[in-house]
């Protein structure tokens, strides 16, 4: 995980553009990582965020990629990945943070997270306007969400 966001587009674009097969980015926003840095400092707020990357990783497929951006959150490449895959694979990471649940310094940290995805076919998008509209998917779920209590 020691990538960052443009290290991780690099690897994945080869194999995405292999056959003329689409992608998909997936953008992930696990707000409670925020507020645990902000309670319990960096080394619980990395601990927790590897905790999550770890849980991304059983839920993506063997060729798809992921690295950590932003201050909580993760970008995924999906090569090849059609909406469909993109659709089944963004409920799987939702309903994977969604049932982890974190004991940092005594506290009981269920956690939650946003995703937006995009899709495109082998020539549709450039990578970074799939990142934009990843982006902008994530932004329509997070404002379609009720507020926290």
């Amino acid at each position: 995980m020691g990538t960052d966001d443009a290290a991780i587009l690099d690897p994945a674009l080869p194999c995405a553009r292999r056959g003329g097969r689409g992608e998909a980015v997936l953008i992930v926003d696990v707000p409670p990582l925020s507020d645990i840095r902000a309670r319990h400092g960096a080394g619980a707020a990395e601990q927790a965020r590897r905790t999550v990357s770890d849980c991304l990783r059983r839920r993506l497929r063997p060729e798809d990629r992921i690295a950590p951006v932003r201050g909580d959150g993760f970008l995924a490449v999906l090569p090849g990945a059609d909406d469909a895959a993109l659709a089944a694979i963004a409920e799987r990471i939702r309903s994977g943070v969604r049932g982890l649940r974190l004991s940092v310094g005594g506290d009981a940290w269920p956690l939650d997270c946003a995703v937006g995805g995009a899709a495109r076919a082998a020539r549709a998008l450039c990578l970074e306007g799939l990142v934009r509209a990843a982006d902008g998917a994530l932004a329509r779920e997070r404002r379609a969400r009720p507020a926290p209590v």
